[in-house]
């Protein structure tokens, strides 16, 4: 799954919502811009910062769901849960448990 900062008009989509064995952003902005409108969009909270080599975003991990599941049908919801469960064996979600680590992809 793919968090793509659309820079044409400035929003944020979620591509290829359907792969949940990768999670990354991909963006053409600065780390300062692609963390404002992560917040911007919900998908990222404030109170979560990005990493600080600016590799690596915490993404709220309902708000991602609501996002990319959207239309999507029990499958796709236990295929998150699970992704999710991959994340957090490997020490990649937040000590609360509301935030899930997304690499940085410069495109």
């Amino acid at each position: 799954m793919d968090v793509e900062l659309i820079i044409a008009d400035g929003s944020v989509a979620v591509a290829e919502p359907e792969i949940l064995t990768a999670l990354s952003v991909c963006t053409r902005l600065d780390d300062a811009t692609t963390y404002r409108m992560l917040v911007a969009e919900g998908l990222c909270a404030e109170a979560v910062p990005a990493h600080p080599s600016g590799d690596h975003v915490w993404l709220d991990i309902a708000a991602l769901r609501d996002r990319a599941g959207a239309e999507k049908g029990a499958d796709w919801h236990e295929g998150y849960d699970a992704m999710v469960a991959y994340a957090l064996s490997r020490g990649w979600v937040s000590p609360d448990g509301a935030a899930v680590r997304a690499h940085v992809e410069r495109s």
